[in-house]
């Protein structure tokens, strides 16, 4: 079966938002401060949920939810981990990283909400991309130098 530009845009969104959860999970992880920790589980959390309610929305629209591709994103796991561990401030690389994740989903959004998606699911993705870019804006704050 062939998907339409809706069903593609929309997959996108969804196989961003599991591999953000997966990104966040690996970031709390790595983090030695549990109030970082517990913030990027609050972040993968919420991602999941996302996830979960768009995979109705592309249900709906007749197509399947497709799932992050496992080869690329362990590779991607594992370059970030190398990067956080040879990074002078490893705290700074995986709240940049995060941030890098969000910053693509909004991306993504703008580009699901330039297909005919039902208004449904259009109200769904400006909420995520709302989200995204408050998520961007927390994380780009916390990565800033600490005044102390």
């Amino acid at each position: 079966m062939l998907r339409d530009e809706r069903q593609i845009a929309l997959n996108d969104v969804i196989v961003a938002c599991k591999d953000a959860a997966d990104g966040y999970d690996d970031a709390a992880d790595a983090s030695g401060e549990p109030e970082l920790a517990a913030l990027f589980r609050t972040y993968g959390r919420r991602r999941r949920e996302v996830a979960a309610e768009l995979e109705t929305h592309i249900r709906d629209l007749g197509d399947l939810p497709r799932n992050p591709d496992a080869d690329a994103e362990t590779i991607e796991r594992l370059f970030t981990q190398l990067k956080a561990i040879l990074s002078a401030d490893e705290r700074a690389t995986l709240l940049e990283e995060r941030e890098r994740g969000e910053v693509e989903i909004g991306r993504l959004v703008e580009a699901a909400l330039n297909t005919d998606l039902p208004e449904g699911t259009k109200t769904a993705l400006r909420q995520l991309g709302q989200e995204a870019s408050e998520a961007a804006q927390c994380l780009a704050a916390a990565r800033a130098p600490q005044n102390t």
